[in-house]
């Protein structure tokens, strides 16, 4: 098994890897063994072809992938408090409002109680 060597955490050459061959002289229960701490990659000709890994990291990457970006939340929650303001004047009055805040009033706004939810 090759030591896996110091690497920005996006590159796979940071996990341990493991070619074909190898899976079939350790056996399958090595591999998940070695897999219970860390991400394994599995090798097919000296290439990273997949990934080994523990259950719990696994879920919470799926958890990650399925969340709501919170950007697209902020966006989403001002879309709808924005479509709630009752009539053409208000949506005016609060676009009004909004264009000549400075970033200091729009940061202590997005504190405030009343808009945080």
């Amino acid at each position: 098994m090759q030591t896996p060597s110091p690497a920005p955490a996006s590159d796979l050459d940071q996990y341990p890897h493991v070619g074909v061959s190898e899976i079939k002289k350790l056996g399958w229960r090595a591999i998940a063994k070695l897999a219970q701490s860390a991400p394994v990659v599995l090798t097919g000709h000296g290439k990273p072809e997949h990934v080994v890994m523990p259950l719990a990291l696994f879920q919470s990457l799926q958890a990650a992938a399925s969340s709501e970006d919170p950007l697209q939340a902020l966006r989403r929650r001002f879309d709808e408090r924005l479509s709630s303001v009752e009539g053409q004047k208000g949506a005016e009055a609060l676009l009004k409002a909004m264009r000549s805040a400075s970033p200091a009033d729009m940061a202590q706004t997005a504190d405030s109680p009343l808009v945080a939810g």
